[in-house]
């Protein structure tokens, strides 16, 4: 078995990933929605738009749409929230339940807290609300489809892979999977003879974690792993070792080592660090992991060694990148996740401690760092937590700009590609100081809101009062001022100015000594036919109907 070989399974799985890349797919969309009107004006539009779907279907309550599911299996699906019989939330359930890659999307005109909560937890794609905005929508589907393309690739990716593997079965990459399962439950063991390796020697397993940088294109990084195990196996034969290496998952490189059954010093830690240390040149334009198992003897033991590899690898989580890290026999316990911590992260953005909340966000990677057994996975979910707390204070405190440039499902995405407790801080700390630049920008407006404000009220009675004239008081920019006004009030300034005079202008009309032409003078308002009319849009009903009203009343 040569390494020649060894290359060319490699190499024609890197040829035959590149190329399905690109390879799209026709989806299937399932619509639900109890209203038909809106349910059919949604499909009309999305069959207007070229999008990469071929079968659509609709349905008009969640019962029904669970029976169709069951036969059309649908990749995307467009559901109302609120149905009856079945709503889309429990809809959604269901259908995660039969199948978790189905892509959810919301949709509803209602913004209740507990949908939206109901949402976040079965990690819906989005929330779609109405009335429909079509292009929102369609970025929402393009969104959808790119994922479900991107799951068909690697579903054809791991079938290539398995397709490779039973044409190449006695390739090395097999034999070194085959080395970590258990030696006794393979009915024709191989005869390890014939690599040079006894099977009484001395074994050590290791992975190594390659991790590929956006300026590293799929080809280069495929090349730079085949160069790595090229040396790899250079610097075992001259350290008189023999290895036997494979590609695992695509990052993962799975090395076996075994030393002369007369000579298991070679195996010790000091040579070790020299052959890795002359590979470190290759991987300076990327980050790695190298998680070396403990020594073994006999090759049924070599599981053991793996498994202690695997695990060191999980510590790496807390070294950071660019380590050679021995197993060890160390236990300690893993971290106890608690509420107070994030309840004290709530509490700090409630009362606008920024300094508060990082500090706490430091310490708890601290205490994390000291508690090398957690699992990742629980880490990231305990950071989620605290980025959804973030992002539910945001609601609460209406800084929309802040959730605007956030998505949930996205956040998540984020959180899980981490490689390292530094990178997962960093993050965090990130979002944290964006959250409270977002608030301090939301006060500074609010105060200039107030100021243009208090300003109208100091002259709306005057007929020249106009948006230039308050732009050169406030010395801001007329396009700059209006547009902060809008987001922070919901109205335009001359629209405040209105409302403001036609509620000056009821108090004025109560009393007797007021003609309507004073009325509409005194707030403003030279024209009083004018003024009749744009009362008369905002009451309904005009300044002299409105007057005797209130004389009859009284």
């Amino acid at each position: 078995m040569s390494l020649t070989q060894l290359l060319t399974f490699s190499i024609m799985k890197m040829y035959l990933v590149a190329e399905i890349e690109g390879v799209g797919c026709l989806l299937k969309l399932l619509v639900v929605d109890d209203e038909v009107i809106s349910r059919e004006g949604i499909i009309r539009n999305i069959n207007k738009r070229n999008l990469d779907i071929s079968m659509i279907e609709q349905a008009d309550d969640g019962v029904h749409a669970l029976i169709l599911a069951s036969t059309y299996h649908p990749d995307i699906v467009l559901t109302d929230v609120r149905m009856p019989r079945m709503d889309g939330i429990e809809l959604a359930t269901k259908l995660r339940e039969e199948d978790p890659n189905v892509k959810i999307i919301f949709m509803s005109g209602y913004s209740e807290k507990e949908y939206l909560k109901s949402a976040i937890q079965l990690r819906a794609l989005s929330y779609v609300e109405k009335p429909i905005d079509y292009d929102e929508l369609e970025k929402v589907l393009m969104e959808a489809i790119q994922m479900v393309q991107s799951e068909s690739k690697r579903r054809e990716e791991a079938e290539i892979q398995e397709r490779l593997a039973k044409n190449f079965p006695l390739l090395k990459n097999e034999i070194a999977l085959k080395m970590i399962a258990k030696y006794h439950d393979y009915q024709q063991p191989f005869d390890y003879t014939l690599l040079g390796i006894s099977p009484e020697a001395d074994f050590i397993t290791i992975l190594i974690q390659l991790i590929k940088k956006e300026n590293i294109t799929n080809h280069i990084f495929f090349a730079l792993m085949e160069e790595t195990m090229r040396k790899l196996m250079e610097h075992l034969e001259q350290h008189r070792l023999v290895g036997i290496p494979t590609v695992k998952d695509d990052h993962y490189i799975l090395l076996h080592i075994a030393s002369p059954v007369k000579d298991r010093n070679l195996l010790k830690k000091e040579h070790l660090i020299k052959i890795f240390s002359d590979l470190t040149p290759l991987w300076q334009d990327i980050n790695y992991f190298v998680a070396v198992g403990k020594q073994v003897s006999g090759i049924g033991s070599v599981p053991e060694s793996y498994r202690s590899a695997v695990l060191t690898l999980q510590k790496m989580f807390f070294t950071g990148y660019n380590q050679v890290l021995f197993g060890s026999c160390e236990k300690g316990d893993s971290y106890l996740f608690l509420d107070d911590p994030i309840k004290e992260f709530q509490k700090s953005l409630m009362q606008e401690s920024e300094e508060q909340a990082i500090v706490l966000i430091h310490n708890l990677v601290k205490e994390l760092s000291l508690h090398t057994n957690t699992l990742a996975s629980n880490i990231k979910n305990y950071f989620y937590r605290m980025l959804l707390q973030l992002y539910e204070t945001s609601r609460e405190l209406y800084i929309d700009g802040f959730l605007e440039t956030r998505d949930y499902n996205q956040s998540w995405q984020t959180l899980i590609k981490f490689n390292t407790l530094f990178e997962l801080e960093t993050y965090i700390v990130e979002q944290v100081e964006a959250f409270f630049t977002y608030r301090n920008e939301k006060r500074d407006n609010s105060s200039k809101v107030l100021q243009i404000k208090n300003y109208i009220a100091s002259n709306y009675w005057d007929g020249n009062l106009s948006v230039k004239q308050i732009s050169e008081y406030t010395f801001l920019s007329m396009a700059y001022m209006c547009s902060m006004f809008k987001q922070e009030t919901g109205k335009t300034i001359n629209q405040y100015i209105t409302n403001l005079r036609i509620e000056k202008a009821k108090e004025l009309l109560k009393n007797k000594s007021y003609t309507i032409s004073d009325v509409a003078e005194l707030v403003g308002i030279s024209d009083s036919q004018y003024f009749a009319k744009i009362f008369k849009k905002n009451i309904d009903m005009t300044p002299t109907m409105y007057k005797e009203t209130y004389q009859n009343e009284k």
